[in-house]
């Protein structure tokens, strides 16, 4: 049952991992789509919506596991990926935090906490760095470190969640 889970999460991580390179790719005509299909703002909330429901289903999870949830950390997390990417002025930074948070929960369930790091760290650098070699892209050390930050800061809250509970404070 074990192995089962840990291939359905490297199935997730596949898939997330080649979501990137395709939204940087792609990116850009499906954003136009969306913006005059849906308009900006309801795009824009729609990510937010799907951030939302991810850390629900999450806590969930966690609830129906008897898992302890560190309330306390959850609070930064809610800043972080509900807060923040309201406050930022375009929608595909906020996908950024969508696919790069999900990735970053993802790796840190499947590699070690070095590995993981070092591959959110990796991807954040090389989404951009092939944007820089696109035409209608531009790499920034911006979204390397909005990248960076959302992938590390959700690997940090599952890490956090499954070491309060293998080692519970007294």
């Amino acid at each position: 049952m074990l192995q089962a889970a840990r291939r359905q999460l490297m199935v997730l991580w596949l898939c997330t991992l080649t979501c990137i390179p395709v939204l940087s790719i792609r990116g850009r005509s499906l954003q136009n789509w969306a913006a005059e299909t849906l308009g900006y703002t309801l795009v824009a909330w729609m990510i937010g919506f799907i951030i939302f429901l991810l850390i629900i289903v999450y806590l969930l999870y966690l609830y129906r596991e008897s898992v302890s949830i560190p309330w306390l950390h959850l609070v930064w997390v809610l800043l972080l990926f509900l807060a923040l990417p309201l406050l930022l002025d375009r929608v595909e930074e906020r996908l950024h935090f969508l696919t790069f948070g999900l990735f970053g929960a993802l790796s840190i369930l499947i590699y070690s906490p070095k590995l993981a790091v070092l591959l959110c760290i990796s991807v954040s650098m090389g989404d951009e760095l092939l944007q820089y070699f696109l035409s209608d892209r531009v790499g920034d050390w911006w979204d390397v470190a909005m990248n960076s930050l959302a992938s590390l800061g959700a690997a940090l809250f599952i890490s956090l969640t499954i070491s309060l509970n293998k080692y519970p404070q007294k």
